[in-house]
């Protein structure tokens, strides 16, 4: 027992076997690495996605889609062709839960059937009516896709 009190029991750390919990933004100076090892980097994308909650829309887009005032837009496209629509929708997919992805009627046939073939439900729907669901989505996530109609709202599930 030390003088003024108990002793103060040994700290204890995990073997150095145990993986490394997720870091806290306090300990990214004491060792811990903030970066993730795969899946989706983008910080601002990575808070729409995990903030999305059941039946909001994302949008994946190509550069030439109107976006209405007031609806958030996630601009990847650096250059025409950069980055391509698929990896970002695959990469979308790998963070997000769906249940439902509207593609429009205009898009060339078997458009995103592989991709999406996991969703609950795939809809092919007009185009004009595709733009009017980007006024209720969460987010815009730009592509730098040149092909037309290369667009997929995606509608979020849940989990269980």
């Amino acid at each position: 027992m030390r003088y003024g009190g108990p002793a103060r029991p040994a700290r204890w750390r995990p073997p150095p076997t145990a993986p490394r919990p997720p870091c806290r933004p306090a300990a990214r100076w004491k060792g811990c690495s903030p970066v993730r090892h795969d899946g989706l980097w983008h910080p601002r994308l990575l808070q729409i996605l995990s903030a999305a909650g059941h039946t909001d829309l994302i949008v994946v887009a190509d550069p030439g889609l109107p976006v209405p005032p007031g609806v958030e837009t996630v601009d990847l496209v650096w250059r025409r062709g950069e980055p391509a629509f698929l990896p970002v929708l695959e990469a979308v997919l790998g963070e997000l839960v769906v249940e439902a992805a509207y593609v429009a009627e205009e898009s060339p046939p078997g458009f995103l059937d592989e991709l999406l073939k996991n969703t609950t439900r795939t809809q092919r729907i007009p185009h004009t009516r595709l733009k009017e669901l980007t006024g209720r989505a969460r987010a815009v996530v730009r592509t730098g896709e040149a092909t037309p109609y290369a667009n997929v709202v995606l509608q979020a599930g849940v989990p269980f």
